[in-house]
């Protein structure tokens, strides 16, 4: 059996458990393999295999027979009902999911939310938030986003942030209506609505080109991200847009979070030739840019232009106020509501928006670089 570090043994059994009973290895009213022999297949302890069990039991998929062993109950197939036929909730709430609770700490998905809820709350309708860990759905476990969908209690799900291929694939299974918002998984074609992050950091590297910056360094979050990607896209277009050369020992990849913008930008700015300019895929990693400068006596933007992405903090916030492009979230909003709302209906609509190019908030931590650092 393969084990996981985030996962004890005894979660692990559970899954296959529930696996193999909606894939129809155990069908209801049927007697699945004993202690002992789950133990062997798998080399397991007898006490784990007893407490996957137990608890599959009080979650009221399997049942002990006196004597006779353990069963598959007849309600297991209700309990498990993603993928059981068409999909027919009529209920008016809408489930917004996220894959781990912790990514709803950032600004990012506090901002969508939301954005979100003022559009449903306009409408009347109501927006339950969902967290789940990897694999929930793909293998039953008992969590609220899988309940909901089973008992198809939801219209449709918004999905944000990165989801693991099992889920999706169980999603779709369910024959839920799903919108991804800001990610998508082209080989699937699930319907999904898309901010430019491409034309966001084109501009602002344009404009600090413009300004007279010519060593601008990129600060990434995390490699295959969407935006990470994008956003080196636009940066390198920029370069190459105005003839420019470019260094990639200025790029750096991390997360999107303070303390990797903080430690990039103390590494570039302590090299014998610094950039003139920073730019930051998410505006956490440029609030660590400009703790960094802080900290090293560079002045912004006398001394360091800094730029951000994604408007997610007030521009009170930081001092200088932080120059960002755009998301729009209102727009991510309301297009991926219209999308989700014509699936419902059984409208047709496009299967991939990508919203209008984000607009460059030009604040102060912008400026043309020293005369004697050009």
């Amino acid at each position: 059996m393969k084990t996981s570090a985030f996962t004890p043994v005894f979660e692990q059994l559970k899954d296959i458990v529930r696996t193999r009973i909606a894939e129809g290895h155990w069908k209801p009213g049927e007697k699945i393999d004993s202690e002992r022999q789950l133990a062997e297949a798998h080399g397991l302890a007898r006490l784990t295999v007893t407490r996957a069990l137990e608890e599959l039991i009080r979650e009221g998929l399997l049942e002990r027979r006196n004597s006779h062993g353990t069963f598959v109950t007849a309600d297991a197939s209700r309990l498990l009902g993603l993928g059981a036929g068409r999909y027919s909730g009529q209920g008016t709430t809408v489930g917004f999911a996220v894959m781990d609770v912790y990514r709803m700490t950032h600004p990012y998905f506090a901002k969508l939310v939301r954005a979100l809820a003022d559009h449903y709350s306009a409408q009347g309708r109501a927006l339950e938030t969902f967290s789940f860990h990897a694999g929930d759905l793909y293998f039953r476990r008992k969590g609220a986003l899988t309940e909901a969908v089973a008992r198809q209690r939801l219209s449709g799900v918004l999905l944000a942030g990165k989801v693991c291929m099992e889920d999706l694939l169980a999603l779709r299974r369910s024959r839920i209506p799903l919108v991804r918002m800001n990610n998508e998984t082209p080989e699937e074609d699930i319907p999904c609505v898309l901010v430019d992050y491409a034309h966001g950091a084109f501009e602002m590297t344009r404009r600090m080109i413009a300004l007279g910056h010519r060593r601008i360094a990129l600060l990434l979050g995390t490699p295959g991200n969407r935006a990470s990607y994008l956003s080196r896209v636009g940066y390198h277009l920029a370069h190459t847009a105005a003839g420019l050369a470019f260094d990639e020992q200025l790029v750096t990849t991390g997360h999107f979070d303070e303390e990797s913008g903080y430690l990039s930008a103390m590494r570039l700015l302590r090299t014998a030739n610094p950039p003139t300019a920073i730019q930051a895929a998410d505006d956490l990693i440029a609030c660590g840019v400009l703790k960094a400068a802080q900290e090293i006596g560079r002045e912004v933007p006398r001394d360091l232009s800094v730029g951000g992405c994604g408007n997610l903090i007030s521009p009170f916030a930081t001092s200088p106020a932080l120059a960002t492009s755009d998301i729009n979230f209102e727009a991510l909003a309301v297009q991926s509501a219209q999308m989700l709302a014509n699936l419902v209906a059984g409208r047709f609509t496009e299967t991939r928006v990508v919203l209008p190019p984000s607009a460059l908030l030009d604040r102060g931590s912008l400026a043309p670089p020293a005369p004697d650092r050009k």
